[in-house]
């Protein structure tokens, strides 16, 4: 199985979906990367959980700069073995349940995961 290949920062999909006139430029959310155990330090600035995306975001007209800590762009990996699955695992590569894919974070080191960068 192939992953899906796509980089997706903060505001793409939504960027396209705009463009796109699927959606309401009011409608915009801002995903945020937050680890479990810093989800009371986001909903006090005021995020929100998404049940379908399983991730934490920021409303429209939500403050960005107290939330910027957990503002980042995933970048999906191309990963097609179950060989490649287990090393890129290894290296600390997180997979996203809801597109089947692998990814890692803008600000992770991208040297040991240049084989698999779209």
């Amino acid at each position: 199985m192939t992953a899906a290949v796509m980089s997706q920062s903060v505001h793409t999909q939504t960027e396209l979906e705009l463009i796109n006139g699927h959606m309401n430029p009011c409608d915009t959310r801002v995903y945020l990367e937050c680890p479990y155990h810093e989800k009371e330090r986001v909903k006090e600035h005021g995020a929100r959980w998404d049940n379908i995306m399983r991730r934490w975001f920021a409303a429209p007209g939500t403050d960005l700069k107290p939330l910027a800590p957990w503002i980042k762009e995933r970048i999906y990996l191309r990963c097609s073995s179950i060989e490649d699955r287990g090393t890129i695992e290894n290296l600390g590569a997180k997979y996203d349940t809801t597109i089947s894919g692998y990814y890692i974070l803008d600000d992770t080191e991208k040297e040991p995961f240049a084989r698999w960068l779209p």
